[in-house]
This record gives C-alpha cells, sequence and structure tokens, in this order.
C-alpha cells in the first residue's frame, strides 16, 4: 500500500488551501508547502468508493444518522483506544473548532477565562478572542529537547475565580507531545479541585508514533469524565477535512442536554450526507490504511532527522510523540523569524509556520507538515540545507 503514500497527486487549481493559498499564506506563488495541517495523500479508498457509490444516487436530501454510524464510532474509539463510549455520548458538529466554540459560549461568559498552553494551536487564542473571553497562558517548558508541562503555574491560574474552562491539545500541535496517562491524571484533578471544565481537542489522537499511546482525557476516570467535552473527527486521520464532519462526546447527559439545545438554535442540527458517509466507512474499512500511513510517517520522521543530523548541526528536531507535525528548534540560528520566513519563501522556495504563529514560547522555533510523499520532504529538505545550516 506504500505507493499510494508515495505517488504525487497534483493539487494545484482545486482550491485547495495548502496549494492554492500560497500567495495569500506568504506572498509567493511557486513555493513548496509544508505549512498547513492536511495531508498530501488521497483518503482510503472504501471511503473513495463509498463517496462515488452515494453521489451516484443522485439525491441528496436530508440524513439522518444511522445505526451503523454511531456504531462505527464507539467500536473505533473502543477498538483504537481503549474507551467504551454510550452513542448517547455523541454529538455531531460540523468541525473541531466549532464544538469548542460552542462548549466556550455555552459554559462561559464575556470576559471568563480560558486556560491554554502555548505554543499551541493558533485558532484557539482567535476563538476565545473573537468571543470576547479572556486567554489565559499556561506555557509549556522546554526543557532538555522535551516539552512538559507547568503544573504550579496551571493550578494557579485555574484557582483565578474567572476561569471557566481549560483547553486541552491532545495529541498536542505543535509540540508533538503525547500525553501521559500521570499528566493527564494530575490536569483532571487540579480542574477538579478548582471546578473549571475541559474541552480535549483530541482530533489528532490517531496520528500517534511508535512507543506511544493515546490516552483520551475523559477515560482517566469518571470524575474526570463528568467535566470533559472531547471533541473529535476522523478529518484529520483521514484527510477529509473538506468534509466538515466531527463528534463530541459527552459523558455527562446534564451538559450533553445543553449542547445539542445549542446545536439546533443555531439550525446546524441538520447532517452533510457525505461527511457521515465519510466518517462511517473511514472507522468502517480505514484501519489498514492508518497502520501503513503511520509507519510512513515515520520513515518520512526519519528521513528529516538523519538530514538534520548531517547538515544542520544547530537545529534541534523536536522527537515526536504524535501528529504529523515536527517541531524544530532553529533558535541557535540567531535569525528572528521574520527574517528566517522570508528567507525560507525568496530563496529556498519553502513555505513553513514560523513558531511564533504559535503564541508564547514559539519564538526559535518552525512547524513542518510531514505527511507528504518522501519525494516532496528530500526537494524541501534540498531546497532548505543552505539556510539553516
Amino acid at each position: 500500500m506504500k505507493h499510494i503514500f508515495d505517488h504525487n497527486i497534483d493539487r494545484k487549481n482545486t482550491n485547495a488551501v495548502k496549494w492554492d493559498q500560497n500567495r495569500a499564506f506568504c506572498g509567493e506563488d511557486d513555493v513548496l508547502p509544508f505549512w498547513v495541517a492536511d495531508m498530501d495523500f488521497p483518503s482510503p479508498e472504501p471511503v473513495v468508493q463509498a463517496l462515488k457509490h452515494r453521489a451516484e444516487h443522485g439525491i441528496y436530501g436530508y440524513t439522518a444518522h444511522s445505526e451503523s454510524y454511531m456504531n462505527s464510532i464507539l467500536n473505533w474509539v473502543s477498538r483504537r483506544h481503549d474507551w467504551h463510549i454510550d452513542k448517547g455520548w455523541i454529538a455531531t458538529v460540523p468541525t473541531v473548532l466549532y464544538g469548542i466554540t460552542l462548549i466556550m459560549r455555552s459554559f462561559s461568559e464575556p470576559g471568563d477565562h480560558i486556560v491554554i498552553q502555548p505554543p499551541v494551536y493558533h485558532p484557539f487564542a482567535r476563538i476565545i478572542q473573537d468571543n470576547d473571553r479572556e486567554i489565559v497562558h499556561n506555557e509549556l517548558v522546554y526543557h532538555e529537547g522535551r516539552y512538559e508541562m507547568d503544573f504550579d503555574d496551571l493550578e494557579e491560574k485555574l484557582k483565578h475565580p474567572k476561569a471557566k474552562l481549560f483547553l486541552l491539545c491532545s495529541p498536542h500541535n505543535p509540540v508533538g507531545r503525547v500525553w501521559t496517562h500521570e499528566e493527564l491524571k494530575r490536569v483532571g484533578e487540579l480542574c477538579i479541585r478548582h471546578n473549571v471544565l475541559i474541552i480535549s481537542d483530541e482530533i489528532h489522537w490517531d496520528i500517534v508514533l511508535r512507543g506511544h499511546k493515546h490516552i483520551p482525557m475523559a477515560s482517566i476516570s469518571e470524575e474526570i469524565a463528568q467535566r470533559t467535552f472531547t471533541s473529535t473527527a476522523p478529518t484529520k486521520t483521514f484527510n477529509m477535512a473538506g468534509l466538515h464532519i466531527s463528534n463530541m462526546i459527552i459523558p455527562n447527559q446534564a451538559f450533553k442536554k445543553v449542547i445539542d439545545f445549542e446545536i439546533r438554535k443555531a439550525a446546524l442540527n441538520d447532517n452533510n450526507v457525505f461527511g457521515l458517509t465519510a466518517l462511517e466507512n473511514a472507522y468502517t474499512s480505514g484501519e489498514e490504511w492508518l497502520d501503513e500511513l503511520l509507519a510512513y510517517l515515520e520513515g518520512n520522521l526519519q528521513l528529516i532527522e538523519a538530514f538534520a543530523e548531517e547538515h544542520w548541526p544547530k537545529v534541534k528536531v523536536i522527537p515526536l510523540e504524535g501528529t504529523y507535525l515536527v517541531w524544530l528548534d532553529v533558535s541557535a540560528l540567531g535569525i528572528d523569524g521574520v527574517s528566517l520566513q522570508k528567507r525560507l519563501v525568496q530563496e529556498a522556495k519553502v513555505a513553513l509556520h514560523m513558531g511564533k504563529t504559535f503564541g508564547s514560547g514559539g519564538e526559535g522555533f518552525i512547524r513542518m507538515n510531514i505527511a507528504c510523499p518522501k519525494s516532496m520532504i528530500e526537494q524541501g529538505l534540498t531546497q532548505m540545507k543552505e539556510i539553516l545550516k
């Protein structure tokens, strides 16, 4: 199956953000894009065929959740994550970010504190600000080439009377951590102690590399589960973000009723027929594809690590435990982010996310998406060789 991942598919002129919006992102069209977090791989063939079959039906009217759709989620979560959930906990929304925003608006008020852990996925800050909540930073600690949580600082932030929600990124984008059971337990206990609810963004939960295991936050204990909203989607896993399908898992039924009402109030309780079709077929027939993908990503990561060791003595490749986003420490180059991005774009003809995009603690780093054919990785490394040496 690896030949699928080796194949270069031309995505230009398909309105792909990653390929057709480079000028808006970095001022140049003719660059290799390693910035947007989607893959340059086709989705699993069973998903493609199921979508074709459904499209050929020709009628795309209002569509309900089927029993098989719900069972596909229950079985996937049980099989891949050892977490046994109930279909009554599931609320379907278009995207993870929409779900997070809905929770934030339902369980906090303007001016309340939302705690995040930068450097972190940058839309978190945007949606908090856009909804008139206050961003509170519990910055991750970069220690000996690895990121850890600062639990003392986290408790100080959570004990503030206006702290209402803690927004966890698990696995963490962009630093690539897969949080351990002990780390998650400590976070949960602090949130219980200070009566703070947890939003756990677990969209990358299936992209975990060998030697690591993703643990759903809400699976730690019943008490933690009762204050946790888990945001999931198959869209990162199977490369189908454009189909807009996501599920929130909410064990607390009082909270679930609130969310169900808010979804209805926003008139978003209808479903995307193609999103439903894609999710069900991905979760029932996409497992072999995913296992092959993870092995391929391991190979791309090893390629980058070997290249950096040989050619970039000042660059550190932060160990990648989960996601397909490599976090590179380029601080020893002594180049500010603006100047470095300009050189990467204009001289190397590559587009990456500068670390500062992800908030405090991100300066001196760059993020590179490795979910692309090996040949594209090789080309990008060669083009960046002189600038990062």
